[in-house]
């Protein structure tokens, strides 16, 4: 009974009432048997191998990504190392949004010794650096595609990267011109952005540029499986905002901003009802390969918590 008077879990009920509540709305005047009808037409052999495509993309793009980011910043983090950690991040995704992040920390910090504040501001980097990305695409797509729905997004994205290219040139530069600048340099836990040279910014932008295009292929593909016929040029102009709005940390997976966001961007080119079909299977099966992944993290990352690896060892382990 203490469970379910738990904050948890009441704060997963309410993620999962509102992805409801937001496909009801988006689904209100479409029949149920419609939906499924346009499940069944679609092209599954086709539908199902994007799906995994997409997936790979990100599970494996993302395991490259943070096991360089903490090699940078913290100490030498190998491919395997990183593997259960964001495995038990993609299924604490289903559980328990506020948790999963924090996989990483645990991680951080068990494995690799890094006091836990240091830990929270490495990811704040990297959201830093997805944002670099997420911008400097809407940017490409806002002048390649002046009239996609992301044209009036031009100057948003222009000062998000304006902003946080000089939030990064100040840490790379090092030489504050006021005390509040001084201040910031000073704080040890921001390792993040003190460590973090412009090559790192390079190669961290080009692994995360590379995983957001590919997603944008299987996206592609797997509309291409429901008959939706946007142009390839009109699906990758608009992924950006399938990835920023349909990935936001409120429902599990996206779900309900994910469809709402598929159903605005691509309304010209098929129904609403088969754009939420095809929305739907794409967060089902989402969902579907998310599950194994509790098999597989769940009793490394507890072995994780309960013997934390020392530092020097972890290194070793890292280097073999």
């Amino acid at each position: 009974m203490g469970f379910l008077r738990s904050r948890v879990f009441w704060t997963n009920v309410g993620a999962y009432a509102l992805a409801g509540a937001l496909v009801w709305y988006l689904s209100r005047d479409i029949p149920t048997r419609t939906i499924i009808d346009d499940v069944k037409n679609a092209d599954m052999p086709l539908f199902v191998g994007a799906s995994l495509f997409g997936f790979a993309v990100w599970f494996i793009g993302e395991t490259i990504l943070f096991s360089r980011l903490f090699s940078y910043i913290h100490r030498p983090t190998g491919f395997r190392e990183v593997m259960p950690a964001n495995a038990a991040n993609y299924f604490m995704q289903l559980i328990n949004l506020a948790v999963a992040g924090g996989m990483f920390v645990i991680f951080l910090n068990r494995r690799k010794g890094v006091p836990w504040l240091h830990a929270g501001w490495t990811l704040i980097f990297q959201t830093m650096i997805d944002a670099m990305v997420l911008s400097s695409m809407i940017i490409i797509s806002a002048i390649v595609f002046p009239n996609s729905p992301l044209g009036g997004w031009l100057w948003y994205a222009v000062g998000a990267l304006a902003l946080f290219t000089a939030i990064s040139a100040f840490w790379i530069n090092g030489k504050p011109i006021s005390k509040l600048g001084q201040w910031f340099l000073d704080r040890t836990s921001m390792e993040a952005f003190r460590t973090a040279r412009a090559s790192h910014y390079a190669r961290l932008l080009s692994i995360r540029f590379v995983i957001f295009a590919l997603s944008g292929v299987a996206l592609y593909l797997q509309m291409s499986a429901f008959g939706i016929k946007a142009g390839f040029g009109h699906v990758m102009a608009f992924n950006p905002a399938v990835i920023l709005l349909g990935g936001l940390p409120i429902t599990p997976v996206g779900m309900g901003p994910y469809q709402a966001v598929v159903v605005r961007g691509f309304s010209q080119f098929a129904s609403k009802s088969d754009l939420l079909a095809a929305s739907l299977a794409i967060t089902g099966t989402a969902i579907a390969f998310r599950i194994p992944m509790g098999l597989f993290s769940a009793g490394l990352m507890a072995d994780e918590v309960a013997h934390p690896v020392e530092p020097e060892t972890a290194g070793k382990d890292a280097a073999a």
